[in-house]
């Protein structure tokens, strides 16, 4: 019988000092993948953006990334079928899963927003536009106080929500 050696790591967590040690499947005994996956430095993979024009980014001048990630592949998916493709190791930790969980939320909210309304807005129809201007910012440059913008947009959204 064939068996693979899975590796996830424990979703909930308890208030225990001591770290919680992974849970480990095995699911198949072909041995794993020992290359590595062809990778570029982050700041060319960033200087030539996959879909949309980049603003601004943070630097990453040693970070190495995978080359072969694409647009078009969710890279949660993408990491799982090459782990199980290739027969390589996969840690799943709790903030990807939870990653997962409000992007698909947030997509059942976007394709029915009036399903949703009475949970998040104080506004019965439509939308409400919400703006934070910046008149000093240069397009592109990585000086801009992105920090300031966001947290503004969180007050502005605050004050738009409602409380149930």
């Amino acid at each position: 019988m064939n068996t693979k050696t899975f590796l996830l790591l424990p979703l909930l967590t308890t208030h225990s000092a001591e770290p919680q040690k992974p849970i480990i499947f095995t699911v198949c005994d072909k041995p794993l993948a020992t290359e590595l996956l062809p990778t570029k430095p982050a700041s060319e993979i960033l200087s030539k953006p996959l879909t949309d024009t980049l603003e601004a980014h943070s630097p990453a001048p040693d970070q190495q990334w995978l080359s072969a990630l694409s647009s078009q592949h969710h890279p949660f998916l993408h990491a799982a079928h090459l782990a199980f493709k290739d027969h390589r190791p996969l840690a799943i930790s709790p903030d990807m899963i939870w990653l997962l969980l409000t992007q698909q939320a947030a997509a059942e909210v976007i394709k029915q927003p009036e399903t949703y309304r009475e949970f998040f807005a104080d506004h019965k129809f439509g939308k409400r536009t919400l703006s934070v201007r910046r008149d000093e910012f240069i397009p592109g440059s990585a000086n801009n106080d992105w920090h300031s913008v966001f947290q503004e947009f969180e007050t502005k959204i605050i004050e738009n929500t409602t409380d149930s």
